[in-house]
């Protein structure tokens, strides 16, 4: 997984998974908070239109990430969901952990 930094909007490309998230995606989503920090605006949007497939490790990352920029001060929302990631969450059974992410 890749995460870029656009304005107000990070992005996230590629796998959201187990496998697909290592320790450099990380990293990078720990450097995009320190980035973000020196915004003053703190409305965050997430954008998921290239997620191209998720498991429960990466649902389970992507919500904690969530949690930590909440933290933070930030207000994080989901855009650009795919059907096949919503399909994921639901599948999964997390949907009540994203429900006040979702744009």
């Amino acid at each position: 997984m890749k995460v870029c930094i656009d304005g107000a909007v990070l992005h996230l490309q590629g796998d959201l998974s187990q496998s697909g998230v290592t320790p450099e995606s990380i990293n990078s989503l720990t450097v995009s908070f320190e980035q973000l920090d020196l915004r003053m605006d703190k409305e965050l949007r997430i954008d998921c239109s290239m997620i191209q497939f998720a498991d429960n490790g990466g649902l389970q990352l992507l919500y904690t990430w969530i949690q930590c920029a909440r933290f933070r001060g930030f207000e994080p929302a989901l855009v650009n969901l795919s059907t096949s990631l919503q399909q994921a969450i639901q599948r999964i059974g997390v949907g009540h952990c994203f429900a006040d992410a979702l744009a």
